[in-house]
């Protein structure tokens, strides 16, 4: 983990479990690591279908909730520009399923340690690894 203010790098907790082609986003003062996939010897071996949270002050990963689908090549962004400031919510666009062209964007409500996911409607084809901007 990169100390802006000692300009310094440190190593911390390592997650639960090890993925790569995922995202990573930071909610309400923690890390949230979301999807991904599982590599071995350069080989995809499985699609991570859950999320964990890192917390700085305790230096540690907890696996939060699973996305009910596994995903892997998917951006994330958070709104925290809601006008009532009930909750954050992360949009994910990501590929869903190995070896399918199924494609989703959801959305992940996280609000006082409550995770709710849902689906959103949307209007393109095919993406994996696309940007995302809430604006």
């Amino acid at each position: 983990m990169y100390d802006a203010t000692e300009g310094k790098w440190f190593v911390r907790a390592q997650m639960n479990r090890s993925r790569s082609f995922h995202d990573l986003v930071s909610p309400r003062g923690y890390l949230y690591a979301l999807g991904g996939a599982e590599m071995r010897n350069g080989e995809l071996t499985s699609i991570q279908d859950t999320v964990e949270r890192y917390c700085p002050k305790a230096n540690e990963w907890t696996l939060v909730r699973s996305l009910q689908l596994p995903c892997w090549g998917l951006r994330a962004a958070v709104n925290t520009q809601k006008h009532d400031g009930s909750s954050d919510e992360v949009y994910i666009v990501g590929k869903f399923h190995i070896d399918s062209g199924y494609v989703t964007v959801a959305k992940l409500t996280v609000q006082d340690d409550i995770f709710f996911l849902s689906s959103v409607d949307f209007g393109f084809g095919n993406r994996i690894q696309a940007g995302i901007v809430l604006l």
